[in-house]
């Protein structure tokens, strides 16, 4: 059972687990992992080779290699689109920072899915976008 629920951001210096406390947060094979970090198939090997399984593995920087920012937002979008419901307790996506660049492209990109009026001045619209 988690004992926190809702999005947790998990900080700290380079190299002191903040991906393996992700990880065993909650039950790790009720957790998936979208990895967007170099040293991400290094922590799960870990985990598997201490015994600990979880629910999935995604390789995020395989399934982006080469694509423009738009494309790397609607890459991820189609990740969590198919996530099972109910699968899954917890989500990490590790790093988040290369995704989370991706949103105000994707904004831009496809205005009429977020809003119907849009600000007229420059500055205005710009803030609304982001």
């Amino acid at each position: 059972m988690n004992l926190l629920n809702g999005v947790i951001l998990t900080t700290g210096e380079h190299g002191v687990g903040k991906s393996r406390f992700a990880l065993e947060a909650g039950n790790p094979e009720k957790t998936i992992l979208i990895d967007d970090d170099q040293k991400g198939k290094s922590t799960v090997q870990r985990m598997l080779a201490d015994g600990i399984k979880f629910g999935e593995y995604v390789d995020f920087i395989k399934e982006i290699s080469g694509k423009k920012p738009v494309d790397v937002h609607k890459k991820g979008l189609e990740i969590i689109d198919a996530i099972p419901t109910g699968k899954y307790e917890v989500l990490v996506w590790d790093t988040w920072t290369q995704f989370a660049e991706t949103c105000a492209i994707f904004v831009q990109t496809y205005p009429d899915k977020f809003r119907d009026n849009w600000a007229a001045m420059g500055k205005i619209r710009a803030g609304e976008e982001y």
